[in-house]
């Protein structure tokens, strides 16, 4: 492997680990009893593995009719 791109999966493996210490950080601030309908539900989705680009793609697959069906559920 080039040495240039061995830096640069370093460098991306340490800004991971840092966004994820820093996400776990702002979630032990979070406090529950300030949590709102659309908190939990996000969190729910999150848990779940959804995220706006999951929904996305769902909406994209299949024919038109499958495709309003998917939009009309949310």
């Amino acid at each position: 492997m080039p040495p240039f791109r061995h830096d640069f999966s370093e460098k991306a493996r340490l800004f991971k680990e840092r966004l994820d210490d820093f996400r776990n950080e702002i979630d032990a601030m979070k406090r529950e009893d300030r949590q709102t309908e659309h908190d939990v539900i996000h969190i729910h989705n999150m848990h779940n593995g959804f995220d706006k680009f999951t929904t996305l793609r769902m909406s994209s697959r299949g024919t038109p009719k499958q495709r309003v069906e998917v939009f009309e559920g949310l």
